[in-house]
This record gives C-alpha cells, sequence and structure tokens, in this order.
C-alpha cells in the first residue's frame, strides 16, 4: 500500500478546501460545516427521528459510527442520547473538522475519533475488541458516506457489525440505490463524468439494490427491519435507507475468518 490512501486523499482534499461559497444559492447561514452542502436541516432530523429515534437510539449506551465527516449525525445523538460513540473515519482531514465540532463532547469521553488505515480488514474489530466493546454495541452506522464505498470493501463493515453489535443490535446506513428512478437517473447523470476516472479515486457512487442488501444482510444474521427511499429535496426516492436488526448472533460468528487474518 502507498503512503498516501488515494481515497484519503481526496476526502482530506475536501474537507481542507471546503468553503461556505461551495453552493451557488444557498443561504451562507445554512453552511457552517463540510457536509452542511448535502441537504438541510429538515432532511436531517427526518432522517435521524425515523431511522434513529424511532428504533430506540434514545437509549443506546454504545456505538460506532463510519465516516462522520464533521459530525453531523455523531451531533444529533450526542444531544439525545447518553451514547458513547466510536467516530472511524479514513480522513484525517475530516476528523481534525469533527474534533473541532465537538471539542467538549471528546473532552467528555462520549466521542474517541479513530483513523481508519485500510491495511487490514479486522482493524475495525480488533480496535472494538481491545477497547472491550465487542458484543456491547446497540448500534453501528454510517449516514452518506457508505453510498461511495463499494460492496466488497462494504462487506468488511457489515461483518464487522455481525461481530460487534449485541443481540438485537441495530446496523443503520445509507447505501447507493441504482434501481430507484432518482438514483437510476443520477447512475446515467455520471456516466460521461467518470469514463474517464476509472481506476482513480472519485467521489462516484457504489450502486446496490433493496434486493441485494437484504440477501446479503440476511446471510449474516440480519433481519431488516427498514428499507426504502426515503428523504426530501434533491435526493427524494434516490438511496436506500437501512435499519437492520442483528438476530441470528451464532451465523454472524461464522463470518469471522471472512476478515481475521
Amino acid at each position: 500500500m502507498s503512503d498516501v490512501n488515494p481515497y484519503r486523499a481526496q476526502w482530506d482534499n475536501y474537507a481542507i478546501k471546503w468553503n461556505r461559497g461551495i453552493v451557488p444559492g444557498r443561504p451562507l447561514s445554512e453552511l457552517s460545516w463540510p457536509g452542511d452542502e448535502w441537504g438541510n436541516e429538515e432532511r436531517w432530523s427526518n432522517i435521524f427521528q425515523t431511522m434513529f429515534l424511532d428504533f430506540g437510539a434514545k437509549h443506546w449506551q454504545n456505538c460506532v459510527e463510519i465516516g462522520p465527516g464533521s459530525g453531523k449525525y455523531t451531533s444529533l445523538l450526542l444531544q439525545n442520547s447518553d451514547s458513547y460513540i466510536v467516530a472511524f473515519d479514513i480522513s484525517p482531514g475530516y476528523m481534525e473538522v469533527m474534533k473541532k465540532r465537538l471539542s467538549q463532547d471528546i473532552e467528555a469521553h462520549r466521542v474517541s475519533p479513530a483513523l481508519i488505515k485500510a491495511e487490514k480488514s479486522a482493524e475495525l474489530l480488533e480496535y472494538l475488541e481491545k477497547n472491550n466493546l465487542a458484543r456491547k454495541l446497540d448500534g453501528f452506522f454510517s449516514i452518506d458516506a457508505m453510498v461511495h464505498i463499494d460492496l466488497q470493501y462494504l462487506v468488511v463493515y457489515f461483518i464487522t457489525a455481525a461481530l460487534t453489535l449485541k443481540k438485537n443490535g441495530l446496523l443503520i446506513m445509507t447505501l447507493a440505490n441504482a434501481v430507484s428512478q432518482v438514483g437510476f437517473k443520477h447512475l446515467i447523470n455520471g456516466a460521461k463524468h467518470f469514463y474517464s476516472l476509472q481506476g482513480k479515486a472519485t467521489a462516484k457512487f457504489e450502486y446496490l439494490s433493496r434486493d441485494i442488501v437484504d440477501l446479503v444482510l440476511g446471510q449474516m444474521g440480519f433481519q431488516v427491519n427498514y428499507m426504502k427511499p426515503f428523504g426530501t429535496g434533491i435526493d427524494v426516492d434516490r438511496d436506500l435507507y437501512v435499519v437492520a436488526r442483528l438476530v441470528d448472533m451464532e451465523r454472524a460468528d461464522t463470518f469471522r475468518d471472512s476478515i481475521s487474518n
């Protein structure tokens, strides 16, 4: 592996160069942190209510977030629960933004930022086991980040969740959906732009479908409780919004060798 992970460099560059004027037509008062250009307060609140609070996140004690970015949903969960959150991110640049935003929560030991090195598939599992969190997690979540992750890499996070969530713990993610009306349009709109960028790190989506997600998670011991297009604004009916409950821990445990060295 090279010294600089290209995906890390891409998101570092985005976070570092971000400015409030990045989205024409949006009032500057709505753009405080990198990522605020992707949606609005109403959308974020509706997603958090539907996918988190309606499924009992208010009572969470320990959880993992993948790709918190500037910490939008991290902050919402901190405000609405007593959770301790391990926040994994591949981008040190974005991590610095989150540390600034959530400095008081980090100081109070409610959030632990952790860098994803992307060098070995068991790195998150090993971190959680080392910190005595395996099988103690109420939630394992990622919003607006996994849409960019290829299924071959994404499955590592699925397996890690299956091996570290407690019984009936929740996996909550948004994933790219190629077969919804708006998702298909998004796929087609990227054809010209991304074709010449083959093999390079980009922000292109990695598309899935309801059937793929349901089958893969079901094989790992999850029961999908919620999966549908959701939202308002520019991404109506675009992504898959998934809430899956870990119901078969014995089945989940059979996947340990798939990521452990």
